[in-house]
């Protein structure tokens, strides 16, 4: 069995290697919702809601289970406020990027 100081290491390893799987899914999320609808494309979008919303409650009990410490400590706040700046930063990074591709694209139609 895994000694508590094993447990905190596998907790904080592994919290932080889900965080990029997680903001790579958000960023396909967010560039889905330029594209025409269809239902492929909903069912797209519904299955990237469900897999980053597992992989965050996944987060959170890894936590939970391996170091329950840092859920009462410093660590858990800092955790979330990292995760909030930084899925808000990839939102409005694609929002911008996206909305430039499709101006750009409105534009060459009109020549």
């Amino acid at each position: 069995m895994l000694s508590l100081q094993n447990h905190v290491l596998v907790s904080r390893v592994l919290v932080p290697l889900l965080g990029p799987v997680i903001w790579s899914l958000l960023y396909l999320l967010f560039k889905l919702a330029y594209r025409s609808g269809s239902w492929q494309k909903i069912l797209s979008q519904i299955l990237l809601i469900t897999g980053i919303c597992s992989l965050f409650l996944l987060q959170v009990e890894l936590m939970v289970q391996f170091a329950p410490e840092d859920v009462h400590s410093n660590y858990f706040p800092a955790f979330l406020l990292i995760e909030g700046v930084i899925c808000l930063g990839t939102m409005l990074y694609t929002l911008f990027r996206e909305r430039a591709r499709s101006l750009k694209s409105g534009t060459d139609r009109d020549r």
